[in-house]
């Protein structure tokens, strides 16, 4: 075989071996892809694990049931459907998320004044379609000390009389708003305890004080974030209560001395 024969045969397995190397990466390539897409998959729904044990458990549960809670049950077959089914209530839940409900939903979206980013909404969704509940459960309840979080029992009229029918609204705004993250007992929550609090000195996290006055109540609840309590995370959103709302709220607070 002279050296030109010898050289196209080089090149020619040359060839073989580069089109074998074609071939066997195209017939991986889907497997790759699929393994790095679940794999993203799965990072985001740890990511929405952890801020629904920060943020959602207190009204959702810690198995997303809702059980004897204020929330809506999350962990429903219809929530985990494939296709088109999801396609067309995925973003009737994203809207949920971000912009709040009619009632005691609040928005949790950065753009209307919540805490999450659009990525954050995002990994939420993908725990609400793909988590495992189970897996959830036991997670909310070791990042809880074994138990899981749960809203503050409903005052009654029979436990502290409201004769204020302003008060008396307030009150009920805190019961369908406010429970799940304000105590009216002392007791520490996500949110600072409402008992005593009007009238009385806030310390903020940059060590200023301020007085919890009408103004001051108003601005939590409109912009929860110009004003952060020591010892608090800033994670509440916005309530977009009317003025009349805002003095029914401030009335209650007042009724707890």
């Amino acid at each position: 075989m002279g050296s030109s024969q010898r050289q196209a045969a080089f090149v020619a397995i040359g060839l073989v071996v580069i089109a074998s190397l074609v071939i066997i990466y195209l017939f991986n390539e889907p497997h790759r892809r699929s393994s790095a897409e679940e794999e993203k998959l799965t990072e985001s729904v740890d990511r929405g694990m952890a801020i629904f044990s920060q943020f959602c458990v207190e009204c959702h549960g810690p198995d997303g049931s809702a059980q004897g809670r204020r929330g809506v049950p999350l962990n429903v077959a219809l929530n985990q459907e494939a296709g088109t089914a999801w396609d067309q209530r995925e973003p009737v839940l994203r809207k949920t998320i971000e912009r709040g409900g009619p009632t005691i939903m609040p928005a949790w979206g950065q753009a209307d004044g919540g805490p999450l980013s659009e990525q954050q909404v995002t990994d939420v969704l993908n725990l609400i379609h793909s988590g495992d509940w189970a897996k959830v459960d036991a997670y909310v309840l070791s990042q809880h000390g074994g138990v899981a979080p749960t809203p503050p029992p409903v005052p009654t009229s029979a436990a502290s009389p409201i004769s204020d029918p302003l008060a008396q609204q307030g009150q009920q705004i805190y019961q369908e708003k406010c429970a799940a993250c304000h105590s009216i007992d002392g007791t520490p929550k996500t949110g600072p305890s409402w008992k005593g609090l009007y009238g009385h000195e806030v310390t903020l996290e940059d060590g200023s004080t301020v007085t919890a006055d009408d103004a001051y109540i108003k601005e939590s609840i409109l912009q929860p974030g110009a004003k952060i309590v020591k010892g608090f995370a800033p994670v509440m959103p916005p309530f977009q209560l009317s003025d009349d709302e805002i003095n029914a709220v401030i009335a209650f607070i007042k009724t707890l001395q």
